[in-house]
């Protein structure tokens, strides 16, 4: 098979910054508007509840709603320091992209995979980058 197009990646710190500021810039605002949507369901019943005497239920949706802000708040810091802490960061890993007409291979110093287009989910493009997201 022809080659289409190859492009070899560096992963540093400076790069998933990019990769990060990307996502924030995309989702920010559906995230916040899920989250604010996600509270209001949450305090509604809750209102609800304390208002029809339902007290020990009112307060297990205090319970619920403080633990999804929580989860909301600090899982994503906790998911950007362990991938801004990963090997692939760290050892600043390189990965090769090779497209072809059927499939795309990405190859690096200890894995290879291949998928099929189909496998994409989306495809962002930025002016120095492309970024994947699959199935």
């Amino acid at each position: 098979m022809e080659i289409r197009f190859q492009n070899t990646t560096e992963y540093n710190l400076g790069e998933y910054k990019k990769f990060v500021e990307f996502h924030v810039k995309k989702y920010h605002l559906k995230y916040h508007l899920y989250t604010l949507f996600i509270m209001v369901l949450l305090i509604f019943c809750m209102v609800v509840q304390f208002l029809h005497g339902g007290i020990l239920l009112g307060l297990g949706f205090i319970f619920i709603l403080l633990f999804f802000l929580c989860y909301r708040f600090f899982y994503p810091l906790y998911l950007t320091k362990k991938e801004a802490t990963s090997p692939k960061v760290k050892k600043k890993m390189k990965n090769t992209y090779t497209f072809y007409d059927d499939f795309v291979t990405i190859k690096n110093d200890t894995d290879f995979v291949k998928l099929k287009y189909s496998k994409f989910y989306k495809i962002h493009e930025q002016n120095d980058r492309f970024l994947f997201i699959f199935r």
